[in-house]
């Protein structure tokens, strides 16, 4: 067969929806569940989403803080293009992780982007940490903290750690539904 449960369609991999099961044991007499799961950081994932369509927003309102940084901005796309869209022409099974090279450009891009928007590249501050408000710093140190805390909540299902059934439960809420049972 052709087919692979785990796999996914090129164009879901920008929102994580397919994982992709490993391993799992299931350990009864300790009443608990391991399990090696690959899956997305939401806060990763998504936030580059919404940062590369903030910037595409910004550059279709012509948006003069990006006209500074035409090139590099240009060149990331580029490199997300490239790493993301020749996968529409392949046939056989693709999974997740065909998706990290362009995932690593995307958040260059959106990092860069949204940091430009946000007024943190101006050369006029003395310190290379200097933000422009303290709203921007707040939504830096904000999107920086979320990544972590969601990084350690989803780590035991990357990482094969024990976890009870229910706390497994609670974690597959955002985890598509096509990773089951390993064979």
């Amino acid at each position: 067969s052709d087919t692979n449960s785990a796999a996914s369609p090129w164009y879901t991999w920008p929102i994580a929806k397919h994982s992709v099961g490993f391993w799992s044991l299931i350990e009864p007499d300790a009443g608990t569940e391991r399990w090696i799961v690959l899956f997305a950081n939401p806060i990763v994932w998504w936030g580059a989403l919404f940062g590369v369509a903030a910037i595409v927003a910004a550059a279709i309102v012509r948006r003069a803080e990006l006209a500074r940084h035409r090139i590099a901005l240009l060149f990331l796309a580029a490199g997300y293009a490239l790493n993301f869209f020749p996968f529409a022409f392949i046939r056989r099974p693709m999974f997740l992780y065909h998706y990290f090279f362009a995932l690593i450009f995307s958040v260059m891009l959106a990092a860069t982007g949204v940091g430009v928007l946000a007024g943190w590249t101006d050369a006029g501050s003395e310190s290379r940490w200097a933000f422009p408000s303290r709203r921007s710093s707040v939504l830096y140190s904000a999107v920086i903290g979320l990544a972590t805390v969601a990084f350690l909540y989803f780590a035991p299902m990357s990482y094969g750690r024990p976890l009870r059934p229910a706390s497994v439960l609670h974690r597959r809420w955002l985890l598509e539904r096509h990773w089951g049972r390993p064979a």
